[in-house]
C-alpha cells in the first residue's frame, strides 16, 4: 500500500498507514500498531483493546511522536517491544515497553522525562477496554486503601467516570479472567463511547487534579501496568445464523441532510453537479447575528430544500433578541425554517458533568426564546458538537420537540483502525440518546471523521502534508475511499435505532462532498483534471435514493463489512486494509467503486448510473464500495 497513487485513492494523503506487526507468546497475542500495543487477545478473545503511551498538550491533543525507534524480540517463551520516542520538539523524551509472556502475563511500563518544561493535561499509560462482551458486565475496582468496589462496566453511556481512584481492576471477557495491577500513578476510567471510541479507558491522571500541568525539567514520570490473564473462551453458541439474512425491519431508511455554514456553499457551476444528489434537505448552522448579505452566497444551494437551522446564540447576546433577529434574516431572505435548535455560543465548549457551567443563557433559555420568536417551527434540543456534551447536559423533553448531536471520529486517535472502530460505538449512543428522550424524532446533525467544531481548545490548522491527526477539521480522508467506506458503515450502525435524519457530508469545505478550492493540498484533485466529485459523493447519492424505503435487517454478516439494504438496493462497504472476497447470496448487478474505478467516479457525478455487471461473486478491495441492484428480487429466504 506504498504506492503513490494508492495511498492517494484511499486516504487521500501520501502519508501512509503505520505498519502492523503480530506478537505472540503460546495463546497471548497482540499487535503492534501505530506504537500501540493494540487487539491483545488471550485464546483468540480479545481482552484488552489498546495499550499506550501519551503525551496530551494544553488543549487536549495528542503529541505527535518524533524520532521514534522500536525494538521487537520474540521466542517461545514470550515477546518483548520498546518504543523510544520524543513529543513536543524535543521537550521529552519517552520510553514505552510491553513483555508478554505464554503463561497470560503482560507488563507495561512508561518512562516520560522532562527535557524541557512540558504543559500538558495528561501524560502516562492507558488501558483501553473493549465494549463488545464487556458494556453492562461485573467488574470489581481495587482502592488504594485495599479496599475492593464491586461495580459493573456501564451499558447505557455514562456521561461521568465510572470508576474513580483505581490501583486494580478485576473482570472477565468471554470466560477470560483479566486482572489489571496499576503502579505510579491513581488512575480512574471514561467510558469513551461519549466520544464515538469503541471502548472504555482507564487512564492516568485523575480529572479532579488540575489541568493543564507542567513536568518539570528533569523531572520523570513513571508507571507500570501489570496484567494476568486465565481461563479460557465460554463455548461459543450454535444459534448464529448460517451466513447472510436480510428481512424486512420494520423501519424506513433516514433522510440525508446536507450540512451547510458561509463557506461550505457550492457555486454556480457546481450546483448542477450537487443537484444530482436528488431531493436533500439542509442543515444550516448560523450565528444569529449574521447578515443578510452573508446569506446570499448560500441561497442557491439551500433553494427549493427543506431547512433544519442550528443558531448559535453569541456569548453574552439575549436568547430572546437574538433569535428575533434571526427570524427577520431568515423572512428577509425567503428562508423558512421547519426545526430550529439554538445554543448559547459557551456550550459549544466541553464542560465537565460536575461543572463549573457556563454562567448566563441555557440551553433551555434559549430552547424557550426560540419557540417564541419561530412560534411555526419544531425546536429541537441537545448540542452542536457531540454525543459527549449532550450527555453532560441534557435536553429538557418537554421543550425539544426532537433531539440532535453529531459525532466526529477522531477526538482521541486518528489512526485509520481506531477511526473505523468507532463504528462499533455508534449503536450505543443512538440508543443512550433514544433512552435520554425516549418517543422524541432523532435527527443528528454531521457525522464526520473531521471535527467541524473543537469543544476542547482552539480549531487546528490544516496540515500542509495531509497528515491524519486528532481534532482536526480537515481530515485527508475525506477525500478517499476511507470516508465513503465509514459513512456506509455509520448507515449501517443506524439499523434498528429510529434515527430519522442525519447528515455525512457539506457541499464543499472540510467535510465536502465536490471538488473545490481550498486553503490546503488535495493531492491528486489538484493534479487531475476535470476530477469534481469525492467518492462520497456516490454514497450519499445512493443512500438519497433509498431514503424513506423499507429497510432490510441484515444478520450474518462477516466481519470487516458494513451494508445498507433495501429490497432494491445494497451498498456494501470494505472497513479494512485488506481485499475481502465476496459470495452474495443472490445474483446482482453492480458498480464497484475501487482504487481501480476511482478516476472514472471522480470525473462522472453519474457513474453510479452506468452499466453495471452482472455477478454473483467479487472481490471487494480495501475501503471500497459496492452498490448492488437487486431489482425484481425476493431477499427472505
Amino acid at each position: 500500500m506504498s504506492n503513490p497513487q494508492s495511498l492517494l485513492r484511499l486516504f487521500g494523503t501520501l502519508e501512509p498507514p503505520p505498519s502492523r506487526r503480530h506478537l505472540r507468546a503460546g495463546p497471548l497475542s497482540a499487535d503492534i500498531d501505530d506504537g500501540a500495543l493494540r487487539r491483545v487477545r488471550f485464546h483468540g478473545v480479545e481482552v484488552v483493546r489498546g495499550l499506550n503511551c501519551l503525551v496530551r498538550d494544553a488543549h487536549w491533543g495528542t503529541f505527535a511522536a518524533e524520532a521514534a525507534e522500536e525494538h521487537v524480540s520474540e521466542d517461545e517463551a514470550g515477546f518483548s517491544y520498546e518504543r523510544r520516542f520524543a513529543v513536543a520538539d524535543g521537550a521529552a523524551s519517552c520510553r514505552f515497553t510491553a513483555k508478554g509472556r505464554a503463561d497470560g502475563q503482560l507488563h507495561i511500563e512508561a518512562e516520560i522525562t522532562a527535557i524541557r518544561d512540558l504543559v500538558t493535561c495528561r501524560s502516562g499509560l492507558t488501558v483501553l477496554h473493549p465494549i463488545q462482551g464487556v458494556a453492562g458486565t461485573p467488574l470489581d475496582i481495587h482502592h488504594s486503601d485495599g479496599q475492593v468496589e464491586p461495580a459493573r462496566f456501564p451499558d447505557a453511556i455514562q456521561p461521568s467516570q465510572p470508576a474513580f481512584e483505581i490501583v486494580g481492576l478485576t473482570h472477565a471477557v468471554d470466560g477470560i479472567t483479566v486482572d489489571i495491577r496499576f503502579a505510579g500513578e491513581i488512575f480512574e476510567m471514561e467510558d469513551q463511547r461519549n466520544w464515538s471510541d469503541a471502548s472504555f479507558k482507564t487512564y492516568c491522571r485523575p480529572l479532579s487534579l488540575p489541568s493543564p500541568f507542567t513536568i518539570q525539567v528533569g523531572e520523570t514520570i513513571r508507571q507500570t501496568i501489570d496484567i494476568s490473564f486465565a481461563g479460557k473462551p465460554q463455548a461459543p453458541t450454535s444459534d448464529a445464523p448460517p451466513g447472510w439474512t436480510l428481512t424486512p425491519g420494520g423501519e424506513t431508511m433516514p433522510d440525508l441532510l446536507l450540512a451547510l455554514e458561509p463557506g461550505y456553499e457550492a457555486d454556480a457551476a457546481a450546483l448542477p453537479i450537487l443537484g444530482r444528489l436528488g431531493p436533500m434537505a439542509a442543515m444550516l448552522r448560523v450565528s444569529t447575528e449574521i447578515p443578510a448579505e452573508a446569506l446570499e452566497p448560500l441561497a442557491a444551494t439551500l433553494r427549493d430544500r427543506e431547512l433544519d437551522v442550528e443558531a448559535v446564540i453569541p456569548q453574552g447576546a439575549a436568547p430572546d433578541a437574538a433569535l428575533a433577529r434571526l427570524a427577520d434574516t431568515l423572512r428577509a431572505a425567503d428562508l423558512r425554517p421547519a426545526r430550529l435548535l439554538a445554543l448559547p455560543e459557551p456550550y459549544l465548549m466541553s464542560h465537565q458533568p460536575s461543572g463549573p457551567w457556563p454562567t448566563g443563557p441555557t440551553p433551555a433559555d434559549a430552547a424557550a426564546a426560540a419557540r417564541a420568536a419561530f412560534p411555526d417551527t419544531s425546536i429541537g434540543g441537545g448540542m452542536l458538537t457531540s454525543f459527549t456534551e449532550l450527555n453532560r447536559c441534557r435536553p429538557d423533553a418537554a421543550r425539544s420537540d426532537y433531539v440532535s448531536h453529531g459525532t466526529t471520529a477522531i477526538v482521541h486517535a486518528a489512526d485509520d483502525a481506531s477511526v473505523m472502530e468507532t463504528l462499533e460505538a455508534l449503536p450505543a449512543i443512538f440508543a443512550s440518546t433514544r433512552a435520554l428522550l425516549p418517543g422524541k424524532p432523532y435527527r443528528l446533525g454531521l457525522l464526520s471523521i473531521g471535527m467541524r467544531r473543537n469543544a476542547y481548545g482552539p480549531e487546528k490548522p490544516a496540515d500542509p502534508e495531509g497528515r491524519r491527526g486528532t481534532m482536526a477539521k480537515v481530515d485527508p480522508r475525506q477525500r478517499g475511499l476511507f470516508a465513503a467506506a465509514w459513512a456506509v458503515g455509520v448507515m449501517a450502525a443506524t439499523a434498528g435505532q429510529g434515527v430519522e435524519a442525519l447528515s455525512l457530508a457539506a457541499p464543499t469545505g472540510p467535510f465536502g462532498l465536490l471538488r473545490a478550492k481550498s486553503d490546503w493540498p488535495q493531492p491528486l484533485y489538484d493534479e487531475t483534471q476535470p476530477v469534481i466529485v469525492y467518492p462520497l459523493f456516490h454514497v450519499v447519492r445512493a443512500l438519497v435514493c433509498m431514503a424513506g424505503k423499507p429497510r432490510l435487517a441484515v444478520a450474518g454478516l462477516p466481519p470487516g463489512l458494513a451494508l445498507v439494504a433495501t429490497a432494491e438496493r445494497w451498498i456494501l462497504a470494505n472497513l479494512e486494509p485488506e481485499p475481502q472476497p465476496i459470495e452474495l447470496p443472490l445474483p446482482a448487478r453492480l458498480r464497484l467503486l475501487d482504487a481501480a474505478h476511482f478516476i472514472d467516479a471522480a470525473i462522472d457525478a453519474d457513474w453510479t448510473e452506468r452499466a453495471a455487471t452482472s455477478v454473483t461473486s467479487f472481490d471487494l478491495g480495501p475501503y471500497a464500495v459496492a452498490f448492488l441492484d437487486f431489482s425484481g428480487v425476493s431477499h427472505e429466504r
